[in-house]
């Protein structure tokens, strides 16, 4: 619409009503914007939820037009508010257009001079800690009701707003993301704790371990378990799965030269004396791992692994000299206290049958047969 104006006088009376309209407008919203900091600034120091309200409502007022929403102090107040209607008002008692989290980080997004987010850096911060305060409590419900792709996503935009120096949120990423099949994520956070060195690191190691020993990545595992054993030299089950490794990777030297230690910190373990006697024997070190084994028999008389070691060292000393009637003997000894104990065990009647065969003693020969020719129809 097109207005003509009769003459100048009528056209500046005009002009003067419409600039005092806007400059009015101008001055409302400013005065809308400094009470809601005023109010703000009240809640801050008394924590009345009242005067958060009014915040609010003057907040609401100056963020009407385009303009508003652009205004870097609209946008400021804006997420001073309702970053802490998010944690205030967690359960959404009230009515939002939006969640509160929402609002206050678009309003976060729109603080972008660079000049005036320097000079308010304490309030931006403020923003970013309630923010990650506000998503914490969302995480954690999501975790209580096991909700925990929720709860992932959650901690994952506080660990990236960084406002929070909480070693907490980077192990329950470490943890979820295991949940969560995300194996490699979850190595990387477990990584992150271990090199800030806070919380229990010990057990991040092993959870780190854990990881590897799933994905079958060896050389990982075993550099985790030695930096591991680095840091916590005296920890039982560090050197357990250091000497586990080795042993299934067949490494019996190093077992041999490490093994001593480890048992000076748990000397009535039968296993480590059995880790040990294994070493020494496949080592060829057979004097040496029947020490071992006797150890382990000292703890343990009835323990089937031991005695049936000791008898096989017994019967290859036999077999190598069968005028030593002593080695003889000890052989049968520990053979049949082995076979009483597990009277089906294979490894033990066949050595049975190869003893009594060498020894001609057919009568006990054909018994230990017969028994092996069950068990195999069986």
């Amino acid at each position: 619409m097109k207005i003509h104006f009769k003459n100048t006088l009528q056209f500046l009376t005009y002009f003067a009503v419409g600039f005092c309209l806007i400059l009015q407008g101008n001055v409302y919203a400013q005065s809308n914007l400094k009470e809601g900091f005023n109010q703000y600034a009240l809640y801050s120091k008394s924590g009345d939820v009242k005067l958060l309200d009014a915040a609010r409502k003057f907040s609401d007022e100056a963020f009407k037009t385009r303009k508003d929403t652009l205004a870097f102090r609209n946008n400021l107040l804006r997420g001073l508010v309702y970053s802490s209607l998010a944690i205030d008002d967690s359960n959404r008692t009230k009515k939002y257009p939006e969640d509160p989290i929402i609002i206050a980080t678009r309003a976060l997004s729109n603080l972008k001079d660079r000049q005036l987010a320097y000079e308010s850096e304490p309030e931006i911060n403020h923003i970013r800690r309630h923010l990650s305060n506000a998503r914490l409590i969302v995480a954690n419900k999501a975790m209580q009701s096991e909700n925990y792709e929720t709860a992932y996503a959650e901690f994952r935009i506080i660990d990236s707003i960084g406002a929070l120096d909480n070693p907490d949120v980077t192990y329950n990423l470490a943890v979820l993301a295991n949940k969560l099949g995300k194996l490699q994520e979850s190595a990387s956070y477990y990584q992150r704790l271990i090199s800030k060195n806070r919380g229990n690191k010990l057990s991040y190691y092993h959870a780190l371990a854990d990881i590897y020993e799933q994905t079958n990545d060896k050389q990982l595992l075993l550099n985790t378990l030695i930096e591991a054993n680095k840091n916590f030299s005296k920890d039982l089950k560090t050197n357990y799965r250091l000497l586990h490794f080795y042993n299934n990777e067949q490494e019996y030297e190093i077992i041999a030269n490490k093994i001593d230690e480890v048992i000076k910190l748990s000397p009535e373990d039968p296993e480590l004396y059995y880790l040990a006697g294994h070493a020494q024997d496949v080592l060829g070190n057979f004097n040496t791992a029947k020490d071992y084994y006797e150890q382990l028999l000292r703890i343990e008389p009835n323990n089937y692994v031991g005695n049936f070691a000791i008898g096989l060292i017994y019967l290859r000393k036999y077999l190598e000299d069968k005028n030593n009637t002593t080695n003889q003997i000890k052989a049968e000894e520990y053979l049949l206290r082995a076979n009483q104990i597990n009277p089906t065990g294979q490894n033990t009647l066949q050595s049975l049958a190869i003893l009594y065969e060498n020894e001609g003693n057919i009568i006990q020969l054909e018994r230990v047969n017969q028994i092996l020719n069950q068990l195999t129809l069986n």
